[in-house]
């Protein structure tokens, strides 16, 4: 052991050509391209990837974390020199896809990452994916229109006669399971869903049912109000289960 010497390869911090360089790293270490030539020469080598010019990754993404990661995806991909091709959904929506690809045996379109709207969607995969860490989380909270012309303070009053509400469908996004787990702890979910007028199939769709008048209100993600913040209201719930946790991994198939 004592006699082995790793040969490792890295990018200045300095560099005035970072993604060329980085792409001349991933030639270096191709198993396809520059390994054989270590081989030849009588190192043992790794695994290596095999080379591709412009590398694309498959990105799945609940929809929450959209706005967060958008300016993010494009610096990546102007420093690394890959394409990113991120589908944005409902965490259930997304996880069906991810099980039909796998019922189907098929390799192509399953994502090489994954970033859930909660740990609860990320759960129900974990056995394709390696550890995975915890990026951000977010509260659950009641958005109703400035002003709050209804008058809603609490969970309570979204049982009030009269009251419309929007919620996320669980079987199809995070903040629906989300949100039947919050109502059924507080002991509202009959209540509450039984003035329910319209279940989203994606937590961006929710805040809009709010703004157009559809419904008095609704319970969304903290981060969907931000950029309707002329037009809506938040209404913080004080409940550990009205907390989502948005973690982040890599595919084993990757």
């Amino acid at each position: 052991d004592a006699g082995l010497s790793h040969v490792t390869v890295g990018v200045l911090t300095s560099s005035q050509v970072p993604t060329e360089a980085l792409q001349f790293a991933r030639y270096l270490t191709a198993r396809d391209r520059g390994l054989p030539a270590f081989r030849d020469h009588g190192f043992e080598t790794v695994e290596g990837d095999v080379w591709a010019e412009v590398p694309e990754i498959v990105f799945f993404c609940g929809s929450v974390n959209r706005r967060a990661v958008e300016s993010v995806i494009q610096d990546f991909e102007r420093r690394e020199g890959v394409v990113v091709s991120t589908i944005y959904n409902g965490c259930g929506i997304l996880t069906a896809q991810m099980k039909t690809i796998r019922d189907q045996n098929q390799t192509a379109g399953f994502p090489d990452t994954y970033m859930a709207c909660d740990r609860y969607y990320l759960d129900t995969v974990k056995d394709w994916f390696q550890e995975d860490v915890d990026i951000s989380d977010t509260q659950v909270v009641i958005a109703v229109p400035t002003g709050n012309p209804a008058g809603i303070t609490s969970l309570q009053d979204l049982t009030k006669p009269e009251v419309r509400v929007s919620v996320g469908q669980p079987d199809q996004c995070t903040i629906g399971v989300l949100t039947r787990q919050l109502l059924e702890k507080e002991g509202l979910y009959d209540a509450v869903m039984a003035n329910v007028v319209t279940q989203t199939a994606t937590s961006s769709i929710l805040i809009p049912t709010v703004t157009t008048g559809s419904v008095d209100a609704t319970l969304a993600y903290a981060t969907d109000t931000k950029s309707e913040s002329d037009k809506v209201e938040a209404i913080y719930v004080s409940s550990a289960a009205a907390e989502a946790v948005k973690p982040y991994a890599i595919a084993r198939s990757s």
